[in-house]
């Protein structure tokens, strides 16, 4: 067989690879997400699609959110400290979480590549406010290979202190009343002095997301206004108000920036 009869074999067999490629790629089944914000009407719907980027633990995240009677998915968000989406990622023992702001919705997709610490159950939270809607959270339950097996989802607790580099956190009290505003007082030391040398993280003074451990619901909390920008140093004392809907064991993790590094602490709150 001569060079010109190779050559459109090669072609198609080429051809085909790619077909068979692209079919693969497009035959992921969305995961349906579930409205997560305690408190609140659902006012959105949404599907998760993962797509593997050379490993099962290496994806893509895309994500469309939608009216709950429609499917088209909403093109329009507000921009929220400089990003339209955020995508958490919350492992189901509620021990590892990171985040990944989404700067721009295209198209009606929000998109993040992530790579995964292990196998196993994660939580996929999206944080979005779509135009002309109120701010909306729908958490999506993605297992990475079953056979990893989930592990138990018990808290101690409450836990108000955390280390991590060189920095201390530590709160006044981690005790919450169900369904009553608590204000919890947040200080931040380094090397056992307040610490100077705090930047603005992701727009705002430091970031608290609160987990139920009962229902995985997400339970709102600020700390500093995106009305206003942050000061470009913060001040190691920060307060902020949560309310939490039923008594039980809630994960906390503080995302603040010290230095030129952003860190992640956890902690643990109990409600009564």
């Amino acid at each position: 067989m001569n060079s010109s009869t190779l050559r459109p074999v090669i072609v198609i067999a080429f051809m085909v690879g790619w077909v068979v490629l692209a079919i693969s790629a497009e035959a992921a089944e969305p995961i349906e997400g579930r409205f997560a914000l305690a408190g609140t009407e659902p006012g959105v719907a949404g599907a998760l699609v993962v797509t593997p980027q050379g490993s099962a633990l290496d994806v893509k995240l895309d994500v469309m959110l939608h009216r709950p009677a429609e499917k088209n998915a909403l093109k329009r968000y507000e921009t929220i400290d400089g990003n339209q989406m955020r995508i958490l990622v919350l492992s189901d023992d509620l021990g590892q979480f990171f985040d990944r702001p989404v700067p721009h919705v295209i198209d009606g997709h929000g998109q993040a590549w992530v790579r995964f610490p292990g196998p196993g159950l994660y939580h996929i939270y999206v944080d979005a406010v779509p135009h002309t809607l109120a701010r909306q959270v729908v958490r999506f339950d993605l297992t990475l290979d079953p056979a990893g097996g989930t592990e138990p989802r018990e808290l101690p607790g409450p836990v108000t202190k955390a280390e991590t580099g060189p920095y201390t956190l530590r709160f006044d009290t981690l005790d919450l009343t169900a369904q009553q505003a608590t204000t919890l007082n947040l200080h931040i030391a380094e090397n056992d002095k307040p610490a100077k040398d705090l930047r603005p993280c992701h727009g705002r003074p430091a970031h608290a997301i609160l987990i139920s451990a009962t229902d995985l619901s997400f339970i709102p909390v600020e700390i500093g206004t995106s009305k206003e920008p942050a000061p470009a140093m913060i001040d190691p004392d920060l307060s902020f108000a949560a309310t939490v809907p039923s008594p039980g064991a809630y994960r906390l993790f503080i995302e603040f920036s010290g230095g030129r590094l952003s860190y992640t602490s956890p902690f643990v709150a109990i409600a009564k």
